[in-house]
Order: C-alpha cells, then structure tokens, then sequence
C-alpha cells in the first residue's frame, strides 16, 4: 500500500519504509537511494536495500525522498515521496 503521509508523536517518533523499483529483468540488481529533507544532508546510497529506518526525529515536518535504478544503472526520473510530521511534546 502507497501512503503519502503520516503524523507521529513525539513518543513514537520512529518510521520504517520499504520500496520497490519495478523491473522484472533482474530485479535483484535495482538500486536505491533515499533522503529525509529537514533531517538529512545528503542523499544516501542504499545500494540493492529495498528499506530503511529512521529514529529519534525531533518534532516538525520532514519529507522522505525515495528513488531507484534498473540494473543497468539508470536512474528513474520520478521519485516515491512521503511527508512525515513529528507532533513535539
């Protein structure tokens, strides 16, 4: 199931995700890469790892950036994106 957005409390400040990229070629050599705006400062290269997790998020808004390559190493233009906000205490 696709979500698009998600509100956590500062109690349960934590969010895991899984991804796919769609090739049926040889899906075991999709690559993946993900960033969290507002947390992050960079992207990170998450290689054939179709998940992640994120921890300890202070309270505001965040915005999950998601994106995958074929295996030929071709990067997919459209990225899934998630809007996470953190409800401080």
């Amino acid at each position: 199931e696709r979500v698009e957005e998600s509100t956590l409390d500062w109690q349960s400040n934590f969010f895991e995700f899984e991804v796919a990229a769609l090739n049926v070629t040889k899906p075991e050599q999709n690559q993946y890469q993900y960033m969290l705006e507002g947390f992050d400062k960079a992207w990170y290269e998450a290689g054939v790892k179709r998940n992640g997790r994120y921890s300890g998020l202070p309270g505001g808004s965040y915005t999950l950036r998601v994106k995958g390559s074929n295996n030929d190493g071709v990067w997919s233009d459209q990225e899934a994106i998630l809007t996470v906000r953190v409800i401080a205490p």
